[in-house]
């Protein structure tokens, strides 16, 4: 953990987020890819910005029903952190007026409440566990995980098929895996059996699907 993690927590929030895409080459001619940075507002201005739906799960161009899901999503988020900044710079004396943006007054209260004394490890703790929670719940919001169901029987009960209770209705393929592309796949992604509610690592998922066939595979 950095030395100024509290920093680090209300920067997550408020400074521009820039990532790293894969594109590929325009050129017919020289196929390739190459690596591009992109620069996105911070989390704070893109919940601001779901909100007036000038964004949408896949960009400006997804489907209605998809941006008006996530600015009823981000308007919620939007309101709930909102109020709790709110409330932190009362406590440290800042003057809270409508219409204030989350943003520019996280930066004052850090401020302020640094400038105060040095805050207690319980209290930078409390504060940067809350902010790392919203920063990691806005960028769901905007990148949620890709999901793929898998052909295989789960490894540990063994079905084939698993229950939907909203429909009530038995599906076949009942492991399911949700993963973000790039280098850390195996290591960020996640598996689960909807039969037996079983949950995995990627990489251990992997390896159960291969040792149940081997062991199949023997019997027969």
């Amino acid at each position: 953990m950095s030395d100024n993690y509290l920093l680090d927590a209300v920067d997550a929030l408020t400074k521009p987020v820039r990532s790293k895409v894969i594109q590929d080459s325009p050129d017919a001619a020289m196929p390739g890819t190459s690596v591009a940075t992109v620069e996105l507002p911070s989390l704070l201005d893109q919940l601001d910005e779901a909100i007036r739906g000038t964004i949408g799960i896949g960009g400006s161009g997804s489907l209605a029903n998809e941006r008006n899901m996530l600015n009823n999503d981000a308007l919620h988020r939007f309101v709930t952190i909102s109020s709790m900044i709110k409330d932190w710079a009362r406590a440290v004396k800042i003057p809270v007026k409508t219409g204030d943006l989350p943003g520019p007054m996280l930066r004052a209260w850090f401020i302020a409440f640094t400038a105060a004394g040095q805050p207690s490890l319980e209290a930078e703790r409390f504060y940067s566990r809350q902010m790392n929670g919203w920063a990691a719940q806005i960028s769901a919001m905007f990148d949620p995980p890709r999901t793929r169901d898998l052909p295989d029987a789960c490894p540990v009960c063994e079905a084939t098929e698993w229950w939907n209770p909203e429909t009530g209705q038995k599906y076949p393929r009942p492991l399911v895996i949700s993963f973000h592309d790039g280098p850390d796949l195996l290591d960020r992604g996640k598996g689960l059996c909807r039969a037996c509610d079983t949950t995995f690592r990627i990489r251990e998922l992997a390896l159960a699907i291969e040792t149940a066939a081997a062991t199949l595979s023997k019997v027969d």
